[in-house]
């Protein structure tokens, strides 16, 4: 199991007033930096041996658009109260992030959620976040 993650990267990228908007799990967005640290701990707790592969990134202007697939085993119950299945699960999605200097204030995320819950067995208990 994991130890208490390490936000000092978070910090010095993510401005304290982000906005995250679009993701099916949170219909109603996320605000601020430590609600985003909270979501990235879950996600850790939850998908222990996480990890992430940057498929492809396009940057301009103030924006960079990232997509990425992730995965791991769900050995953690999920926020919404979804048990752990020791499944292996496999996600996608495209992240569109906004910066004022280098830091990001604005995320924009749209990923394959419906599958995850699939893969999980969990289409039917969840309930989206607001």
């Amino acid at each position: 199991m994991l130890g208490k993650p390490d936000f000092g990267s978070v910090d010095q990228l993510v401005a304290p007033t982000i906005a995250m908007r679009n993701s099916p799990f949170f219909p109603r967005g996320i605000q601020g930096l430590e609600r985003i640290k909270r979501l990235i701990a879950n996600v850790r707790s939850m998908i222990s041996d996480l990890w992430v592969r940057v498929d492809d990134m396009v940057a301009e202007s103030d924006k960079v658009a990232l997509h990425w697939t992730s995965g791991g085993t769900q050995r953690g119950q999920w926020d919404e109260g979804i048990p752990p299945t020791g499944k292996h699960v496999i996600r996608s999605g495209l992240d569109i992030y906004r910066l004022e200097g280098r830091m990001i204030v604005e995320l924009d995320e749209v990923e394959d959620g419906l599958s995850l819950l699939h893969q999980v067995n969990a289409l039917q208990t969840w309930k989206p976040d607001g």
